[in-house]
């Protein structure tokens, strides 16, 4: 395939994927300045092993659909948890970070999280072809860099508020679910006969 029809056959995935990465970008200077600066360096660490650590865990299990190791994710979410209780608790958090924290943990786990997993596990599903694999990886790579970068030159010169970061993270997330769904309901019937074949 060529460039531009590839661009056509995976633009709901491309356009998706480019709005996410440029409000997030657009949104992480506030981000960082509002929560990460003023927290504990070892906590952050404590906070990304849990995290990472139980979504890595999580991730496997969701593509290998084994239901029967589920209730082995309880302790991490336990540990996430306490985690998280320390994590406000020594850093003289304000409320707004905890709200902010809350909301974007929330929006992480229920949409960024579940449909990426989702996403990743059907990524042999969506191509049966590794040269239709590797085309979208680099186009989604592509999109994703350019549209980041955007994101950050344009925090340079707009600095959003904490309250329009919340909202650029909530068009973020819904976009990148919303294209998702999209592409899956576009080629439904393609890939339910490729699933036959």
């Amino acid at each position: 395939m060529s460039l531009l029809s590839d661009v056509k056959k995976y633009w709901s995935l491309l356009m998706a994927d480019g709005v996410y990465y440029l409000f997030t970008g657009l949104s992480a200077a506030v981000i960082n300045k509002e929560i990460y600066s003023v927290l504990s360096p070892r906590l952050i660490s404590l906070q990304n092993i849990i995290g990472w650590g139980g979504g890595m865990l999580l991730g496997f299990m969701w593509s290998k659909w084994n239901k029967r190791l589920l209730p082995l994710m309880l302790p991490f979410f336990l540990m996430q948890a306490a985690a998280s209780v320390l994590y406000f608790v020594y850093s003289e958090a304000t409320l707004n970070m905890f709200i902010y924290w809350v909301l974007s943990m929330g929006m992480y786990i229920f949409f960024g999280g579940i449909s990426d997993k989702i996403f990743e596990g059907a990524k042999a599903w969506f191509f049966k072809k590794s040269e239709d694999r590797a085309s979208y990886d680099n186009l989604i790579d592509m999109t994703g860099s350019i549209s980041g970068f955007a994101g950050y030159f344009l925090a340079m010169i707009y600095v959003p508020s904490l309250r329009m970061a919340i909202f650029f993270s909530f068009i973020a997330t819904f976009t990148w679910c919303l294209g998702i769904i999209w592409y899956t309901l576009q080629h439904k019937n393609e890939l339910k006969d490729e699933e036959k074949a």
